[in-house]
């Protein structure tokens, strides 16, 4: 598919429940109708369905649109965690390095989380020396999400109403990341 048709394909098929982003996406390893499957564009969406039309990511905390000529106007399937990959239609040899650089960092940092999947620390990301923000992307892309913090206990005691102590109410800075089982294969 042709980026210019990519681009009017996307542009007609966001809806305000599906506001994609601009990555073109090719395929999708992920868990759809209660069974692990594989979603490509060009293939049937399911057994007797019609062919996958488009994939969109709506987003890190959103579902994947996946848009098919099934015939009739329906909504968007809505894919959600977990996404085991995400495969785009092509990457320049230049972003295939650095996914593959990214890649390697990630799976050399990370440990096991008791979710069966990877946990990595922000401190250990920021200490590499890497592009941060690139390094997010990718954790994103991956299907990995911020860890749950636990909200901390109000203070009390005398020091414990001091001004700047809110106790815990103000969002915080993620400490850790994980991603789901087989993202590092």
């Amino acid at each position: 598919m042709s980026e210019a048709l990519d681009h009017d394909l996307r542009y007609s098929l966001t809806t305000p429940a599906c506001l994609a982003r601009s990555r073109r996406i090719f395929k999708l390893s992920c868990r759809f109708d209660g069974q692990d499957r594989e979603i490509e564009v060009g293939r049937p969406l399911s057994e007797g369905g019609g062919v996958t039309l488009a994939i969109l990511d709506d987003g890190r905390f959103a579902a994947f649109c996946v848009h098919s000529d099934d015939g009739v106007e329906s909504a968007p399937a809505g894919v959600s965690h977990p996404v085991h990959s995400v495969t785009e239609f092509s990457l320049s040899a230049q972003d295939a390095a650095a996914d593959a650089e990214i890649h390697a960092l990630v799976k050399r940092l990370a440990r096991p989380h008791s979710s069966g999947g990877y946990v990595v620390e922000r401190a250990a990301l920021l200490a590499s020396g890497s592009d941060f923000a690139a390094v997010m992307a990718w954790i994103a892309d991956h299907a990995g999400v911020a860890e749950a913090m636990a909200s901390e206990a109000p203070r009390r005691g005398l020091h414990g109403p001091r001004l700047g102590l809110s106790g815990g109410t103000e969002p915080r800075t993620p400490l850790r990341f994980v991603l789901p089982a087989g993202a590092l294969a």
